[in-house]
């Protein structure tokens, strides 16, 4: 009867200790779920993976992704404890460099599943640690380890290394949740690794489509630009400063609907229209830029909607103003601050938005402005913001309001590049694209 008892005392104790392990694992692989979910920075991600693994899975871990040559191009190696020298020395052995052909990480790689060695001793770590020293191996305690790929689309883009400081380290039970904290892991990093590639895209992009302001004789240009999706890094707001023919000055700021890559395609096709548009040999006044180029979208089938201004410039003579001529497609008014300070819209006159009726009659401004004036372009998404507290979203007057008020406090005579910051300062929250120029007129 005691022998009975006891049995069922050891059974119980069995099963209590594997219902606790079970329960371990379900709370690992649901951190597991939310944390690497919760990046998409490559070197965020494998720290947080090695967190997640040190000390639950393993005394220290080895992460190494690879590039698509199967070139380690970049790795995590965490340790309960270890002396910070040491993992650098593994980092810096491995990196820039293939796995080695010996090693469980490159077999695990090759045949996509986990791959156990134990009982581990200086001779047989010796074909793959490269040349690092057994000793400092040994400190870090490496008696066992338990190799694992990070599956993704198309391959194998990396691999985790568990290491343990006993001789047989890792159960079955081990070696099935470290599998399943590496599929995760894999699809994780991989999502990171196609958004990398994608903002690389957007970001030269947006590059060639926003260029640096010419340096034009008489004026003084600031721009800045911030894109609604911290994903693509562009969208779809453009400005423009450009020198014309018989020595006058243009400036474009516009908005394409939507901000994503195939706002910014559009933008730069309508970017280039419009300066083309400018040079025509006839010299046309803005309306009839903005005409032929309304037109041009609809024959060439260019997608989606655009609210732009488009200003020409004369400068002065005698020392008179400057004779600015402006036509507006449904883009918030240029404003317009005086060398006192004061501050005003150029013209309230506005039009359709360019692709909403190619036919749709333009009309052109003409307006008189003093030298050392600036000239203030933006989109909607610098005055549609939240309001105090977060609330919502300021509608354009209101926000045109805001703007003019911090224009109005700033100091007489700031420089362009200075106001074009100080706008920014309106920018609590990333809405909507945001673009704005700012041209001084000397």
């Amino acid at each position: 009867m005691e022998a009975e008892r006891a049995a069922a005392h050891a059974a119980e104790r069995t099963a209590r200790r594997d219902a606790e392990a079970a329960q371990e694992r379900l709370r690992l692989m649901a951190e597991a779920t939310t944390l690497l979910a919760g990046t998409l920075d490559t070197g965020e991600l494998l720290d947080r993976l090695a967190g997640l693994c040190v000390p639950s899975l393993a005394d220290w871990v080895f992460i190494a992704r690879l590039d698509g040559d199967g070139v380690v191009d970049e790795v995590v190696v965490h340790h309960t404890g270890g002396d910070p020298a040491h993992l650098q020395d593994v980092r810096s052995a491995f990196l820039g460099r293939h796995l080695p052909e010996s090693s469980p990480a490159y077999e695990a790689v090759r045949t996509g599943g986990p791959v156990v060695v134990r009982d581990l001793r200086p001779e047989t770590l010796q074909p793959f640690s490269r040349g690092l020293d057994p000793r400092m191996l040994a400190e870090l305690g490496t008696r066992s380890l338990l190799a694992v790929p990070l599956p993704a689309r198309g391959g194998t883009r990396g691999v985790m290394t568990l290491v343990r400081a006993i001789d047989d380290g890792f159960s079955a039970s081990d070696v099935g949740l470290a599998v399943d904290l590496g599929t995760r892991a894999g699809l994780a990093l991989d999502n990171a690794r196609l958004y990398e590639q994608e903002a690389s895209v957007a970001e030269a992009l947006q590059r060639s489509l926003l260029p640096e302001l010419p340096a034009i004789d008489g004026v003084t240009g600031a721009a800045h630009y911030t894109s609604a999706s911290a994903a693509a890094a562009v969208g779809g707001d453009f400005y423009d400063l450009l020198a014309l023919p018989g020595d006058r000055i243009g400036m474009v700021i516009g908005d394409v609907a939507g901000h994503d890559l195939n706002a910014a395609a559009t933008m730069g096709q309508l970017r280039g229209l419009l300066r083309a548009g400018c040079w025509d040999l006839d010299a046309p006044d803005p309306a009839v830029v903005l005409g032929r180029v309304d037109r041009l979208l609809d024959v060439l089938d260019v997608p989606g909607l655009a609210t732009t201004v488009l200003l020409r410039a004369d400068r002065p003579v005698d020392g008179g103003p400057w004779r600015v001529e402006c036509s507006n497609a449904g883009h918030p008014p240029v404003l317009v601050r005086g060398p006192d300070g004061s501050v005003r819209p150029l013209t309230e006159e506005h039009d359709l938005l360019l692709g909403a009726a190619p036919q749709a009659r333009r009309r052109t401004a003409v307006v008189e402005v003093e030298p050392g004036s600036l000239l203030i372009g933006f989109t909607d998404g610098l005055i549609e913001q939240p309001g105090a507290g977060g609330g919502p979203a300021r509608d354009v007057d209101s926000g045109t309001a805001a703007l003019v008020g911090l224009l109005a406090g700033l100091p007489v005579g700031l420089p362009a590049p200075d106001v074009c910051e100080a706008m920014t300062a309106l920018v609590s929250a990333r809405l909507d694209d945001v673009a704005c120029l700012v041209v001084a007129l000397h």
